[in-house]
């Protein structure tokens, strides 16, 4: 047996817009919503290794050019402000419904004291933007010294 969603062949836009405001948590402003209130805030992958920290974006359709990247007191701030531009071609087409566009969004992430904050190195390959952060040298401590009281 199937669940099947009956659409309504008179008023499709309707029916979407309905099922778009019902199906999603309306509550859930930290941009993860979809649908009427779509956010454009991509998703993000953090992993560890041994010697480095790798945040990853998923920001299709970007280019190197669209994305800023600032650390300010071990606060990473990653942004895009995308302008499109409106061609003749485009104003042309009529979409029923266009959900893939990137404007503009900000993400922040706290990085921990272990990031050498002088070798954070960016790039953007295949749509994913993939932020190395190289950690810090772990020093050794120095060997205890045992002082003799007097």
């Amino acid at each position: 047996m199937t669940l099947t969603a009956k659409k309504d062949v008179f008023f499709p836009s309707v029916n979407t817009v309905l099922d778009d405001f019902f199906s999603n948590n309306l509550f859930d402003w930290n941009g993860m919503n979809s649908g009427i209130f779509q956010s454009s805030r991509p998703l993000a992958n953090m992993l560890e290794t041994p010697k480095e920290f790798v945040i990853e974006l998923a920001a299709p359709g970007l280019k190197k050019e669209d994305f800023n990247i600032e650390l300010t007191n071990n606060i990473l701030h990653v942004s895009c402000d995308k302008t499109t531009k409106k061609d003749k071609k485009a104003a042309e087409q009529k979409y029923n419904r266009k959900e893939f566009q990137y404007d503009a969004f900000v993400r922040k992430f706290a990085l921990p004291e272990a990031v050498n904050d002088q070798k954070i190195l960016a790039k953007y390959t295949d749509g994913i933007l993939s932020i190395e952060l190289v950690k810090k040298e772990i020093t050794s401590p120095k060997a205890v010294k045992k002082i003799a009281v007097k």
